[in-house]
Formats: structure tokens, C-alpha cells, sequence
């Protein structure tokens, strides 16, 4: 579809990259030419829309590329979207993984984490590459439920004193494939602004010290007034505190 370019890798090989750097050519270990590709091809569904938009639409502005409002000299966002990227092992090992957020429609939501800071729900959903072999689970269906998010999918095992969210918490791929989309991550976004805060004002730096009983109530508590902890489901509240 027009929002992938699913031809090439963004990023160059190890060997490449040190190739890049080794011979004085460092250009962020990132392969050009396929950012390059990508460009054209978003000037290709450009174009296309602006070509068989409706009629209607033949004097509006909604279909042209903005250079003031991108802030680049050729209309495309600065940055590409990157669906992947690396992602943390949580305290003591800790990885969300998709058992946690799927089941049977019985189930009605996923695990109930105690340290739960946020919810979401949204489907698997993988954009493959082109030309690329995955493994037999990448392939199934997995059919999720409401879910939790816990306190320890935004830590790192060798880490204190580090908030790690986005497509970097420590979740499995499966997972950051259903967590990724804006509304989730705009609960986990103020969530993580909780913690921040409150580590800051009781002088808290390590993740064990938040994870004690006492301190994760206080951060639930402020959680609730910023985003939702709990889901509604035919009347009834899961879980009901």
C-alpha cells in the first residue's frame, strides 16, 4: 500500500555500516539509496491521488505536498515512519509477550498485570517486507483482547533510573505490533510522564524502588486522573478498583 515501502531496509548491514565508518564515508549506517526509493514512491501516490481524486476536491489544498508544514525542502516528512525498532528486556527479564493480550472472546481481556499503568486494544498487525522469510508465528492469527500494559514493559533490566516506551518498551515483536498505534501509545505516553514525575519528586532513581507496593499504589492513583487503567465491558469494570 501507499504507507509502506516494503522493498528494502532502511538501515545498512553491520559490515556495511562498518565499511561506511571505516572508510571515512559515515552516513548514520543508514542505506541511502533506499530512503531515495522510498521518496520516490510516496511522490508516486501523490501524484496518483492528485490524479483521480474526486472532483470536488479539484480546487482544495488537502492533496499537495506543504514545505512549511513538513519544515523540509521537498514536502515529505523529516523522518520515516519505522514500524520496528530495538527493543528493552524489562526488570528481571520482564517481555510482554502476545499470551498476555490474546485469548478467547470468553477471556474478555487480557492479563491483569498488579503493576498495570495503561490499557489498549488493537490487533496484531505486521507490515512485511518484501522478499523475506519469517517464522510459522509471524503468520497466525492471534485474536486480542482489551489488554493491560505493566509498569515493567517501560523499564530496562540493566538500566535504573530509565523510562522506555514506544516501539522500544520491553514487549515482544508480536506485541509492539498492537501497541504501536497512537491511542495506546498516547496512554502509555502519560503514563511514563507520571513516573518521571514522581520519581522526581520522592528522589527515586532505581525501578525496584517503584515497583514496592507503596510507591506503585501512589503512581496507579495518579495514573487514573491522566488515562484509564481499567475496562468497561458489558457494564461490569475489569478489574474493579
Amino acid at each position: 500500500g501507499g504507507n509502506d515501502y516494503r522493498k528494502e531496509f532502511f538501515f545498512l548491514s553491520l559490515s556495511d555500516a562498518q565499511h561506511q565508518r571505516d572508510t571515512n564515508q559515515w552516513q548514520g549506517g543508514v542505506n541511502l539509496d533506499a530512503i531515495q526509493n522510498a521518496e520516490r514512491q510516496a511522490y508516486g501516490y501523490h501524484y496518483w491521488y492528485r490524479k483521480n481524486s474526486p472532483a470536488q476536491w479539484a480546487n482544495r489544498t488537502v492533496l499537495v505536498r506543504s514545505v512549511p508544514a513538513a519544515g523540509t525542502c521537498h514536502g515529505l516528512a523529516k523522518m520515516p515512519y519505522l514500524r520496528e525498532s530495538r527493543r528493552s528486556i524489562g526488570f528481571g527479564d520482564f517481555l510482554m509477550n502476545i499470551t498476555t493480550i490474546s485469548g478467547h472472546a470468553r477471556d474478555l481481556h487480557g492479563y491483569i498485570f498488579e503493576d498495570r499503568l495503561c490499557i489498549g486494544a488493537y490487533d496484531v498487525d505486521v507490515h512485511p517486507m518484501q522478499q523475506c522469510t519469517y517464522p510459522s508465528y509471524m503468520n497466525k492469527y492471534y485474536p486480542i483482547l482489551p489488554y493491560y500494559v505493566p509498569l515493567r514493559a517501560m523499564t530496562n533490566r540493566d538500566i535504573d533510573n530509565l523510562i522506555v516506551i514506544g516501539k522500544t518498551m520491553a514487549q515482544s515483536f508480536l506485541v509492539n505490533s498492537a501497541t504501536r498505534l497512537h491511542p495506546v501509545e498516547f496512554s502509555i505516553g502519560q503514563a511514563a510522564g507520571v513516573i518521571g514525575a514522581y520519581a522526581v519528586q520522592n528522589k527515586l532513581s532505581k525501578t525496584a524502588d517503584m515497583l514496592e507496593e507503596a510507591h506503585l499504589k501512589r503512581v496507579q492513583a495518579l495514573v487514573k486522573i491522566f488515562t484509564p487503567m481499567s475496562w468497561t465491558i458489558n457494564g461490569t469494570r475489569y478489574p474493579d478498583d
